[in-house]
């Protein structure tokens, strides 16, 4: 993992140039399907609308006139609608991760990745809470937590305990523990934001994706899922496909330094151990030159009458490619 780097878009990379232009590829071509996370709502989100997706600000590294910038996700706009500067105190904006790998490990991802659309590839890396289990599962999950029957699998997540309109607190961590019934993980999280279902006209942002509406301070179990990537091969680089969790401060006032900043100990200490906390990177096959060039040539002169010989060799690529998960 300390080859494996975390970090945020720069306003460049999310958003572009002073002219919207040369922004990643990836994010250019993707905005409309990508997703704010169920998680995002319940640690903070206000979402704007539930269409196919929601529209939403997520947090860059870059800075203008000493504020930290943030990108509107709905990136056909190209004015100032699409960019904007926020006091770092603030928690209402997302956090979309950005993942540097090394050379051996982002070549071996890509020959998993697939096709988000016609411009992107995708691939699954690491795990996290993201969607809300169906209203008959929490029900289940929630009678069988009561009568102690759910097992811990050792694993936490981390989010910040302050109210979401407390500007004034610094990151204060509240673990949250994984549970596992019938093969799947979950956490139970307790809503923190600030819609209130006593007003109709806010009840629209509370509808998580199980299509229940839900208050703050409710509890919704969410469940642990493979998270998706976009697949930026020009650069080399992973970026978060939807948006994973509110409610993180970029720092206090006058807070100037990404490097020095609550957002960037919070990705390095909490988010990034806890994506890949269920992975084991000493799985992953590094095929080296020659391993290539063995198949390479095993296969560039195959006949039909050499079949099995040809399925043997797929078979023992298949196999121990399949060492990437646990």
């Amino acid at each position: 993992m300390n080859d494996i780097e975390i970090t945020l878009p720069s306003i460049e990379e999310a958003y572009g140039d002073k002219n919207g232009k040369n922004r990643l590829s990836v994010i250019d071509n993707s905005w409309k399907n990508c997703l704010i996370t169920d998680l995002a709502i319940l640690t903070g989100g206000n979402v704007e609308d539930l269409s196919e997706y929601k529209e939403w600000y997520f947090w860059t590294k870059s800075f203008n006139n000493k504020r930290p910038c943030c990108v509107f996700n709905q990136l056909n706009y190209t004015d100032y609608r699409g960019c904007c500067v926020i006091d770092p105190f603030n928690r209402i904006m997302i956090i979309r991760p950005l993942l540097l790998l090394p050379d051996d490990l982002f070549k071996q991802l890509s020959t998993y990745s697939t096709k988000l659309n016609s411009k992107v590839d995708v691939v699954d890396f690491g795990e996290y809470p993201q969607f809300a289990t169906s209203v008959e599962l929490q029900k289940e999950l929630t009678k069988e937590f009561e009568n102690n029957k759910l097992n811990r699998t050792g694993k936490t997540y981390t989010f910040d305990m302050c109210q979401y309109d407390d500007y004034g607190t610094r990151f204060k961590p509240f673990t949250y523990y994984e549970y596992e019934y019938k093969g799947k993980k979950y956490i139970c999280v307790r809503m923190n934001n600030k819609v209130n279902r006593l007003f109709d006209i806010f009840n629209k942002n509370m509808l998580l994706s199980n299509n229940h509406k839900y208050s703050n301070g409710d509890f919704v179990w969410v469940e642990v899922t493979p998270l998706t990537w976009l697949l930026d091969k020009e650069k080399k680089l992973l970026i978060s496909k939807n948006g994973l969790l509110y409610g993180i401060r970029f720092g206090m006032q006058g807070c100037i330094d990404y490097k020095k900043s609550e957002i960037f100990m919070y990705l390095h200490k909490y988010l990034l151990p806890e994506i890949m906390q269920n992975i084991n990177l000493n799985n992953f096959l590094t095929f080296s030159d020659e391993n290539f060039s063995f198949f390479e040539n095993m296969l560039k002169d195959i006949s039909v009458e050499d079949r099995e010989e040809y399925l043997a060799a797929l078979n023992k690529l298949k196999n121990e490619s399949n060492k990437v998960r646990k």
